[in-house]
């Protein structure tokens, strides 16, 4: 999808290379604080960079939401580097921001251990590395009934529960199918809690223990319980449920 605005303090702007992460300096290139991210170079006239700014701003939109983003930074050739500046032959394995110049409109360089691995100049590489994530909720395993929470066919599983309004849940949505789809969490089942009211009832001071399917009433999403024979044997909420995974 592309997204031709966003919101802004309430008001409606068009999208530019100044609402996202931008390289100021030349020598900050290759020092962020991510294991792994990107740079965007472009020039603000450039018809090709027009053209795929919008691929570019859907993944830092994307990544900027994430609780372990792969982000992706903005660098303005006409500015960032000198016209002295001879641009690098092979970007691959430089480790020096001092040695890193790029003149050529439209590169995507990916960064990881503050060292290029990769780069990307062809419009279809890049749309390619950048891809969102089209994964949904919807894809995997759901319980859509209240009482079929402790009566599934196995004898032990987790069950989900997530709102698509919460923020929280965005955080993590990918770090949960990425458990999921690499077979590292068990059997998982989904509850929308949008369409399956959880909230009716009194909350419990704990969840371990209870067999009897009423007694489960949340109003915090996401949260994660664990079900093994018939009875909730363990259960977290938040973004640090991602441990409770295979304990």
């Amino acid at each position: 999808f592309l997204i031709a605005d966003i919101v802004l303090n309430n008001k409606k702007v068009s999208r530019n290379y100044d609402l996202y992460l931008k390289v100021e300096k030349k020598e900050d290139q290759l020092t962020y604080d991510y294991n792994k991210y990107y740079i965007f170079y472009y020039k603000e006239d450039d018809d090709r960079c027009s053209k795929m700014s919008d691929t570019a701003f859907n993944y830092a939109e994307e990544q900027q939401v994430l609780l372990k983003p792969v982000p992706i930074y903005f660098a303005n050739i006409s500015t960032l580097f000198l016209k002295s500046d001879v641009e690098t032959e092979n970007y691959i394995g430089i480790t020096s921001s001092d040695k890193l110049v790029v003149k050529t409109p439209c590169t995507l360089l990916e960064i990881e251990d503050k060292k290029v691995t990769k780069a990307y100049i062809k419009d279809e590489d890049i749309k390619e590395a950048l891809k969102l994530d089209e994964r949904k909720y919807e894809n995997y395993d759901h319980i859509t009934k209240k009482e079929d929470q402790l009566n599934q066919k196995e004898e032990t599983y987790y069950i989900y529960y997530y709102s698509n309004t919460c923020a929280a849940c965005a955080k993590i949505k990918p770090l949960v199918f990425d458990l999921i789809d690499q077979g590292k969490a068990g059997k998982v089942y989904f509850i929308d809690t949008d369409k399956v009211d959880m909230a009716s009832g009194q909350v419990p001071k704990d969840y371990i223990g209870i067999d009897d399917y009423n007694k489960i009433v949340l109003i915090v999403t996401p949260t994660l319980i664990k079900v093994s024979g018939g009875k909730v044997v363990s259960y977290a909420t938040g973004t640090n449920l991602l441990e409770e995974f295979n304990k």
